[in-house]
């Protein structure tokens, strides 16, 4: 009915300026009393327009058309009449020769009987209405970066025809932010604040695709519709082995959908994740059983994150930490960043609790606490610098090791560094070794950290083996 409505007449005879599809929701003006709305579709469009004589006497005849040269039978319209009809709605029309036509199609709606199901909440609006919800919780506060958006014209007036144009990429932020809940890193700001998620347009994907980044980030494509996004889907499983990180989506997108495709992403990542530590697990078989139980965990379990996937670390003193040839091969990439503050010692006394996990990103604290669970040792999490020092206060002596995110509310880790650091001096007692894991690379950032007391400087993403390297040699991890 819609295709016959707008997908052959609007398109057919419109040539030029735009067509308008809205679907509304209405109670009636008369029998309000009856359970049931009104489903209201309305297609407008500025195509060739019909003459009122037409409109009055042929419209919805059987193969009947204005213009007997146009291509065509005549019963798309009659056919349309007759399923409205049997749905006891209505359709009717307005047009004018050279301006444009508008069809209202309304339909009854029956409001359903609540059942005892739908009465606990079961419903199936609640059941969706419900894994939106999750969704969305489980999507705040990650940061997500949109490549290569392009603009895309879209309708919003009615047949006035005065219509602006509508940016997409605009379009998508505003579902990012105020519907999911996400963060937005511009894409020239990706190298120094790094993202959870890429959404990315299908035009970027070859370039993209030639990148490491497609193998560092969950990505979702942005196709123009959903043939394209099989293709795309057909095509690159072909060539590339890392295809289970990429999620191809059609266009249009809406809150609900994009949430669907962004939480399969990041649990596809989390799979992968789990993958690619196993050899941890492997190495670690002859730790002491009684540190498996670890003493806290983020309160939901979210997907892994990219931020300790696959980038390769480099270390700058060898005489301390294994050089780069010890921590990877020489047919891969160059590492990323990690720099040792000098005077580092290595830790050899027992702790109750040998590690602290501080992130405010609950991936990354998800990351983290499965690293300690296979590496059998105990933690606890803190998820701002305040509950850090919280943590560090309430159990001192306790900790050896504590990985600490910098960009935190509440108290950034630098602070919360530093107030450690004056804990231990106050209170005299041993210094804990603190490692920073953060998105930031500038150099500022990693003077910042020396200065307030950090040891170890690692720009994400770090590969767990290699962190796990990292801590084996500075007597942090059994070896």
């Amino acid at each position: 009915m819609g295709t016959n409505v707008n997908g052959t007449n609007s398109l057919k005879y419109t040539k030029k300026g735009v067509i308008k599809v809205s679907l509304t929701q209405r109670v009636p003006i008369t029998n309000r009393a009856k359970k049931a709305n009104e489903l209201v579709l309305t297609v407008s469009d500025t195509g060739i327009g019909m003459s009122q004589e037409y409109l009055d006497n042929h419209i919805f005849k059987t193969f009947s058309q204005e213009n007997s040269l146009s291509p065509g039978t005549g019963l798309g319209l009659s056919i349309v009449k007759k399923i409205v009809s049997q749905q006891r709605g209505r359709i009717s029309v307005r047009s004018s020769l050279n301006i444009g036509t508008t069809f209202v199609v309304t339909l009854p709606l029956s409001r359903p009987e609540p059942s005892a199901s739908a009465s606990n909440g079961d419903a199936p609006c609640d059941v969706r209405l419900g894994e939106f919800d999750a969704n969305v919780r489980e999507l705040r506060g990650l940061r997500v970066c949109l490549v290569g958006q392009a603009p895309m014209a879209a309708v919003r007036n009615s047949v006035d025809f005065n219509v602006p144009t509508l940016d997409s990429s605009s379009a998508l932020r505003e579902i990012c932010t105020e519907w999911l809940k996400l963060e937005l890193v511009e894409e020239s700001e990706k190298g120094n604040i790094r993202p959870d998620l890429i959404i990315l347009s299908a035009e970027k994907l070859e370039e993209y695709s030639n990148s490491n980044d497609i193998l560092d980030f969950p990505t979702i494509v942005l196709c123009q519709n959903a043939l394209a996004a099989y293709q795309q889907t057909a095509r690159h499983s072909s060539i590339n082995k890392r295809i289970e990180t990429i999620e191809f989506i059609s266009q249009p997108v809406g809150p609900q959908k994009l949430s669907k495709i962004l939480v399969l992403a990041l649990h596809r990542w989390q799979d992968l994740q789990c993958l690619s530590s196993d050899s941890i697990s492997s190495e670690s078989d002859g730790a002491s059983t009684s540190e498996h139980q670890h003493v806290g965990s983020p309160t939901t379990p979210p997907p892994a994150d990219s931020y300790f996937d696959l980038a390769k670390i480099e270390v700058t003193k060898p005489d301390i930490l294994p050089g780069p040839g010890d921590l990877q091969r020489e047919d891969q990439p160059q590492p990323m960043l990690s720099t040792l503050r000098p005077g580092l010692t290595r830790q050899t006394s027992a702790f109750p609790i040998p590690y602290l996990l501080v992130d405010d990103n609950a991936i990354n604290l998800r990351i983290l606490s499965t690293f300690m669970v296979k590496l059998k040792k105990k933690f606890n999490t803190a998820q701002n610098g305040e509950e850090a020092v919280d943590a560090y206060k309430n159990a001192p002596n306790s900790f050896k090791c504590v990985f600490m995110d910098i960009s935190m509310p509440v108290m950034d880790g630098l602070e919360a560094t530093r107030a450690i650091r004056t804990y231990e001096r106050e209170n005299k007692l041993p210094s804990a070794v603190i490692i920073a894991l953060t998105g930031l690379a500038s150099a500022e950032a990693q003077q910042d950290a020396f200065t307030s007391g950090v040891d170890l400087f690692l720009t994400k993403p770090v590969k767990l083996a290699e962190l796990a390297a990292i801590l084996r040699s500075q007597g942090l991890l059994d070896k």
